[in-house]
């Protein structure tokens, strides 16, 4: 029985990404991030911009 909730778990685990969590930039209201003149947009602001 043991051997069927490893592989089960295993297989839930397949393609789950491993590794340390990345973070996000620290930007202020504006977008700017701490380098003067270097702006962030989309994706890696924090917030998904998908559109259906």
């Amino acid at each position: 029985m043991a051997s069927i909730i490893s592989k089960y778990i295993n297989w839930l685990q397949k393609d789950a990404p491993v590794g340390e969590v990345e973070r996000y930039p620290e930007i202020n209201e504006n977008g700017e991030t701490s380098v003067k003149g270097i702006y962030i947009v989309g994706d890696l602001t924090g917030i998904p911009l998908l559109k259906l």
